[in-house]
């Protein structure tokens, strides 16, 4: 965009190793060896700006960022349940991950995952560092649109986002 300033920023390799299919439907898969971390994080923030894009009827935007998220065309899936995203969090993390993803807004995320504070106790309980993620990056993107389009005297951005 004219007269906005970003900076480049190198991520790192990945390092994956393919896996043979079972069968010809089968989505190609691959196992990562070094990067997991930060692709899952990568897929928080497309989930974010996804959900942002929805809430704002941005269906284009929605469109091309749900194709970094989920494979297309699940009914001819060998294992749709397996198959549907792109990448999968580990194990440890795989149920809050799907949570996160087909929520579709923060809000569902904030209620499924609120912020618990007990009695006689400084700092809120913390939450899975995933959902930390997500609300991070939602709050960011959802602030940097606002700035933006307030910069530009875009004011229908504006008054979408708040």
């Amino acid at each position: 965009m004219k007269g906005i300033k970003s900076n480049a920023h190198y991520l790192g390799a990945v390092i994956v190793e393919g896996v043979r299919p079972h069968s010809p439907r089968e989505v190609k898969r691959f196992l990562i060896i070094d990067g997991q971390q930060r692709l899952t994080t990568l897929q928080i923030v497309f989930c974010a700006y996804r959900d942002i894009a929805r809430k704002a009827n941005w269906k284009t935007l929605d469109r091309a960022t749900t194709r970094y998220i989920e494979n297309s065309d699940i009914d001819v899936m060998e294992h749709p349940d397996q198959e549907k995203y792109k990448l999968w969090s580990t194990t440890l993390n795989r149920s809050v991950f799907a949570d996160i993803i087909s929520a579709g807004d923060a809000e569902v995320v904030e209620k499924k995952y609120p912020v618990i504070k007990l009695k006689r106790r400084r700092y809120p309980e913390p939450r899975n560092s995933l959902v930390e993620a997500y609300v991070y990056f939602h709050n960011q993107i959802n602030t940097w649109i606002t700035e933006t389009a307030a910069a530009l005297g875009d004011r229908d951005a504006v008054s979408r986002e708040r």
